[in-house]
């Protein structure tokens, strides 16, 4: 490794780098595929909007058609960063688990600092 490799100061992060070493190229792919869906910013605040709460298409389709929200969703749904379920007629959206606000928050806040 070169000079410019960041400084780790406490366990903690020696063990996150430690684990970045070890991923494989199945999992290197997977997550291309998680950052290419959320590089785009209406689904960037559709993932934003459902870190509050869950929500039904309708309640997601303020400004745009709900045909374009059912596929924005959809395609985060492919990428496992949403899930769904079913009440009545309606299917209620919502984070898939606390990775994806974890990721979005540590994404929204670099964004910030840059």
């Amino acid at each position: 490794m070169t000079d410019d490799t960041p400084k780790f100061k406490d366990e903690h992060r020696h063990e996150k780098l430690r684990e970045l070493q070890n991923v494989s190229d199945e999992t290197l792919k997977k997550a291309a595929r998680i950052f290419r869906a959320l590089g785009e910013p209406s689904r960037l605040r559709l993932i934003t909007i459902l870190s509050e709460g869950s929500a039904c298409v309708s309640e997601l389709a303020t400004e745009d058609l709900l045909s374009t929200v059912s596929q924005r969703l959809r395609t985060l749904r492919h990428e496992n960063l949403v899930s769904r379920k079913r009440e009545g007629k309606h299917v209620i959206y919502s984070l898939a688990d606390e990775h994806v606000l974890e990721i979005i928050v540590n994404a929204l806040k670099h964004a910030d600092e840059i």
